[in-house]
């Protein structure tokens, strides 16, 4: 009997710690599973990031040529709206910009600069340029001027201009950016040193109209082709230097 009880408590023995060591088994395989888990759900997060990147570079791409096939019709645009550019970058004046520099040379101050032929305004004639004015408001010879005016001119019939050695000056550098010191030929008019100022009739002086017919830009520069309207119908070739909001005169020619 008694060893009939002892062979009861081993085997209840043996159960008890194949129990337990199945049990231990059991916890030491869960650690493993989650960090199983733990890459399988690393695995998916960078799967989903690159899926995410995937599109924006593929919209950048799309971006990029859209703007270079924008940029190249802007390109198509500008040769288009532009027919008469050349690639130096020169252009055909316009009608409206014809009548504009038409109405330019009609003004008494600039009429004289297409009297007479010059490569540059240092040559030019100057008694020409002056005579129909220089823009301002010249004021009248007084009866001192009339009477030191009289040995050179005798007896005053008609109105006669007179100009100061400085406005020559100023009206020169303001239209051709040249000095009075650097014409070559000098001013054929009367001059009186005790007044500095220079004199010439002004009755009779012909007022010539001019038409810009043609023209061209390069540049700052402006070429015109231009008509004249009076009887000998003269032709001509004019350029002009655009400085601010103005222009300079640099050369004429007259055909």
């Amino acid at each position: 009997m008694m060893i009939k009880k002892k062979i009861a408590l081993i085997m209840g023995a043996s159960s008890l710690s194949f129990i337990l060591l199945f049990s231990g088994c059991k916890k030491n395989e869960e650690p493993k599973q989650t960090e199983s888990n733990i890459q399988e759900s690393f695995s998916e997060e960078d799967t989903t990031e690159e899926e995410t990147k995937a599109p924006d570079t593929e919209e950048l791409t799309e971006t990029t040529e859209s703007t270079e096939q924008n940029t190249e019709e802007t390109k198509e645009s500008n040769v288009t709206e532009n027919p008469s550019s050349d690639q130096n970058g020169s252009r055909q004046l316009s009608q409206e910009e014809l009548d504009s520099f038409t109405q330019f040379v009609q003004k008494f101050e600039n009429n004289g600069f297409l009297k007479s032929s010059y490569d540059s305004v240092v040559d030019i004639d100057l008694s020409e340029v002056l005579v129909t004015g220089i823009g301002v408001d010249a004021p009248h010879t007084t009866e001192e001027e009339e009477k030191a005016l009289e040995p050179e001119m005798g007896e005053l019939m008609t109105d006669v201009l007179g100009l100061t050695t400085q406005q020559i000056d100023d009206f020169l550098y303001k239209k051709a950016q040249v000095r009075f010191t650097d014409i070559k030929e000098p001013l054929n008019w009367v001059y009186l040193p005790e007044f500095d100022k220079y004199y010439s009739y002004t009755g009779g002086v012909p007022f010539i109209a001019f038409e810009c017919v043609g023209g061209s830009q390069s540049g700052d520069q402006i070429t015109l082709n231009y008509v004249s309207e009076d009887i000998f119908n003269n032709q001509g070739q004019l350029t002009l230097k655009k400085v601010g909001d103005d222009y300079i005169f640099i050369s004429n020619h007259i055909q």
